[in-house]
């Protein structure tokens, strides 16, 4: 058996590869779960990795620079760049020369990662996010055809603002349209609400939506783990931010057969079709009410997402990765 042990605070962008290596034959898996960035029971650390052959940290944050201090000469270490570490320090604390693999979410954030931190290029490897697209498999409801949807809306770098502009463009020419807004509310994060800037953005934003004539049109959702069973309501997905290294949630809608309407972020044209992309407010509104007979073009949005994202296909990219460094440092297992 190979021992596996996934490292990391946040493991939501995980679950997949655990379920796959969990109930895999040649693999045993183990959890070592941070409580933030730099917070971890060290007892438990070193007793996990005095068992360990190879090491999956997911993100390059404070697990990945302790376990590449601490690292034992015949163990392998694999990271996983998802998004936070392109304006975090932990990235410069590595110590890169005891890395085996950088996994990088997208070629866009391997680019800026790899300039600022001089991370050899052989390390790195695009592997894109992980899409259970077996989960989305739910017809949508009739009045999808009207209902926008967007998941995640903090921090300000998500921009409700813009969704909201372009939503009200929507309602003003049909007032059937409905903005569904999934997701933990700021005040649910001590660091941001402590933030002043953050804070008086959001309040901002939510006087708008009290004062605005489409008010009773827009709804917060909250938060759950169900995302498949939310997007049966939604016809159209919305990415808005600033930045994004991959932005998940625009996948799994298309899985479910939403139509994507995505800011022209960074590195957006190279993950997702370009028809789905926008330059501004205009072209945003026009692609939806281009898309009010949307349901020709479930089948691309859902074979896209199945070609390039599908869970099995991602799985496999990523235990090849383990098979062949294992192979190449001559290891051997029970």
């Amino acid at each position: 058996m190979i021992k596996l042990l996934i490292a990391g605070h946040d493991l939501k962008f995980t679950k997949e590869i655990i379920d796959y290596f969990n109930n895999h034959p040649r693999f045993e898996l183990k959890i070592d779960k941070w409580s933030g960035h730099e917070k971890h029971d060290i007892k438990k650390s070193t007793q996990l990795l005095q068992w360990a052959d190879i090491i999956f940290c997911e993100w390059g944050l404070g697990n990945s620079v302790w376990y590449s201090q601490h690292k034992l000469q015949k163990q392998l270490l694999i990271i996983r760049m998802l998004g936070q570490e392109r304006m975090s320090q932990f990235t410069q604390k590595i110590l890169w020369e005891r890395v085996d693999k950088v996994i990088y979410v997208s070629s866009h954030l391997r680019k800026i990662i790899e300039s600022k931190n001089k991370i050899p290029s052989n390390l790195g490897k695009v592997i894109p996010n992980v899409v259970d697209t077996s989960k989305f498999t739910n017809k949508k409801i009739d009045s999808s055809i009207y209902n926008i949807g967007i998941i995640g809306f903090v921090p300000k770098l998500k921009r409700l603002d813009i969704a909201l502009n372009i939503f009200e463009e929507l309602w003003k020419y049909d007032a059937r349209y409905k903005l569904f807004i999934k997701g933990k509310q700021p005040m649910e994060y001590n660091w941001l609400w402590r933030n002043k800037q953050e804070r008086k953005y959001y309040e901002d934003i939510f006087k708008r939506i009290k004062i605005s004539p489409w008010r009773n049109s827009v709804f917060f959702d909250g938060w759950d783990n169900d995302v498949p069973s939310w997007l049966n309501k939604i016809g159209y997905i919305l990415s808005t931010s600033d930045f994004e290294s991959f932005h998940l949630s625009v996948s799994e809608g298309m899985a479910s057969g939403a139509v994507p309407v995505i800011r022209n972020w960074e590195g957006a044209s190279n993950i997702y079709p370009t028809q789905f992309i926008y330059n501004n407010i205009h072209e945003a509104v026009a692609l939806i009410k281009n898309q009010s007979s949307h349901k020709n073009v479930e089948q691309i949005l859902m074979h896209h997402v199945k070609n390039n994202f599908d869970k099995n296909m991602i799985v496999t990219m990523i235990e090849d990765i383990f098979t062949k460094l294992f192979l190449e440092r001559g290891l051997t297992h029970e």
